[in-house]
């Protein structure tokens, strides 16, 4: 065998040991549905929403609450993945906001923040789901699924 076509098949071998560690990195996950990804960090929020978007999700961003508020105002989202410290409205505040709304009262939430949970937790009264930045897709594909999981339980009529 020739050296160059040692070195070809070596460089197609490394290419399928890369292909088969990103097809097991991948979750496994069947929801595909409609995301809100509210953060203020412009970068972050549109990050999101394209990793969201090569797991075959539909992806839209808000910049802010105000921003939130609109789109869901227009379109109904499965679930809302949300910073919680944002200037103008806090997650909180766009949670109260955004079930207030006619026909959104349902629709679930995930916050994701640099605080700890422990902090989080002391912001609201409420039972949220929550997870803590930096994450990985493996865990912010595992929330969403939970949220839409947990509302589909509870009878979402969108989801029936």
């Amino acid at each position: 065998m020739s050296s160059a076509t040692a070195r070809a098949n070596e460089s197609n071998s490394h290419r399928q040991r890369a292909s088969d560690q990103t097809r097991r990195e991948q979750p496994d996950h069947k929801f595909t549905g409609d995301v809100l990804v509210v953060d203020d960090d412009v970068a972050f929020a549109n990050g999101i929403a394209a990793l969201l978007q090569a797991h075959g999700y539909h992806a839209r961003v808000a910049y802010d609450g105000d921003q939130a508020l609109e789109q869901l105002a227009a379109h109904p989202f499965d679930v809302i993945l949300s910073d919680i410290v944002m200037p103008g409205m806090i997650g909180y505040n766009l949670v109260q906001a955004a079930h207030a709304l006619p026909g959104r009262d349902n629709v679930p939430f995930v916050f994701m923040s640099v605080l700890t949970e422990a902090k989080v937790k002391s912001f609201f009264d409420l039972d949220i789901r929550y997870i803590q930045k930096p994450f990985d897709a493996h865990r912010l594909l595992a929330a969403l699924r939970e949220a839409v999981d947990d509302e589909d339980a509870r009878g979402d009529p969108r989801r029936a």
